[in-house]
């Protein structure tokens, strides 16, 4: 076993008492190659050090391991600049050290900084925050939209219930007196709304609206349809990188709810340190932290209840389904981490079967499960604001 420590300048290799073997100095473009070159005759078992860019240099030819609390190491550290003077035979000062120091760290820090950047897990969670901004804006404006066009056209935007849709009309035919059968069965319109829109267009409540007017309109409308499509490629796009970074996550959770699961808890690794049962409660923190607060229940799902077969399980299921699917989520995680086996499609097929063994196993709510009613949870929060 040998010992290494790195500093600004080089690497020092050290024998298990402390005693100095050699030194390479950083500054050579192939300290690599010569360090390597120098512990292959040594064969040793073990490489213990205090650097990662050791660790990363020497991980593919020797067993190393990263050890921060070795007291040879740690005396070696505190001590750098005197080795440097004996060892390097440098002629530097403490100021000129600490700056090296300081220059060397902040290489080191930029180099964190842009591998976190780098990660396309951390790209998902904002690609997801994106989503959820993208569908407020749509929703506001979709519904500014219904609210001004059923001034012109009342009958259409009754009969209309996604904005998409709506806007799609308005950009094609804006003039409710240009409407047909023709093109309003290409939207996907029923043919009873199809003839009931087209018997109204002449007899509308709406008013006459001038061009300018219609102009205006239009251009709301295809705010709301760019909004709309936007969103739509960013999910196509969350699904094509989540089935790259997170295969088995993806499998297990779905690309949706697992880049969820990533950026609520920041990014991929973060998520597979977690415990089955933080990951089964991840949205729902505010419920639970009340439920804590006043002695209530506690929630059974978060974000995992958007899983259809945690969803629609009948309520006294969805906690048994939930667990079983953040025991699984986990495990997916930590195998997309640590590069395991692509089991993800294994494991959601046994959280079906498991799913159905349940309905079968449980088709009626026990009598202690039964739903609350609205009096009691009245009584309950009229307690609480007398406390």
């Amino acid at each position: 076993m040998v010992l290494v420590s790195a500093n600004p300048y080089g690497a020092f290799v050290l024998d298990i008492r402390g005693n100095l073997l050699f030194s390479i100095s950083f500054d050579e473009p192939n300290y690599k190659s010569q360090l390597i070159d120098s512990l292959h005759p040594m064969s040793p078992e073990k490489v213990i050090t205090d650097s990662q860019r050791i660790v990363d240099a020497l991980a593919d030819h020797f067993k190393v391991d990263l050890d921060l609390g070795n007291e040879i190491l740690k005396s070696w550290r505190l001590s750098r600049l005197s080795h440097l003077k004996n060892e390097y035979h440098l002629q530097i000062d403490e100021t000129d050290y600490k700056q090296k120091v300081r220059d060397y760290a902040i290489a080191l820090s930029r180099i964190s900084v842009r591998q976190h950047a780098e990660g396309r897990d951390t790209l998902i969670a904002q690609a997801i925050h994106a989503i959820d901004e993208l569908q407020k804006s749509f929703t506001l404006l979709g519904g500014r939209l219904y609210e001004i066009y059923a001034l012109h056209f009342p009958e259409l935007t009754s009969r209309i219930q996604n904005p998409a849709t709506l806007a799609r009309i308005i950009l094609k035919h804006s003039n409710r007196e240009s409407f047909s059968a023709e093109t309003l069965s290409t939207f996907g319109i029923s043919a009873e709304y199809v003839q009931y829109i087209v018997q109204h267009k002449d007899e509308s409540l709406g008013a006459n609206f001038s061009v300018s007017d219609l102009a205006i309109i239009e251009a709301l409308a295809k705010s709301v349809y760019d909004l709309y499509q936007n969103k739509m490629q960013l999910e196509k796009w969350i699904e094509t990188v989540m089935n790259e970074v997170a295969p088995n996550l993806t499998a297990v959770a779905g690309a949706n709810v697992g880049a969820r699961l990533i950026a609520h808890v920041g990014n991929l690794k973060s998520l597979a340190f977690l415990s089955s049962g933080k990951v089964q409660t991840l949205g729902a923190e505010k419920a639970l932290y009340k439920a804590l607060r006043f002695k209530g229940k506690t929630p059974k799902h978060g974000i995992i209840f958007q899983i259809p077969e945690v969803g629609t399980m009948p309520f006294w299921l969805r906690g048994k389904m939930a667990r079983a699917f953040a025991s699984k989520i986990v495990i997916a995680a930590r195998l997309d981490v640590y590069g395991g086996s692509y089991l993800g499609p294994e494991m959601r097929e046994k959280l079906k079967e498991k799913a159905n063994l349940l309905r079968k196993q449980f088709p009626n709510p026990p009598k202690e499960a039964s739903k609350p009613n609205k009096q009691s949870s009245k009584k309950n929060r009229s307690k609480r604001r007398k406390k």
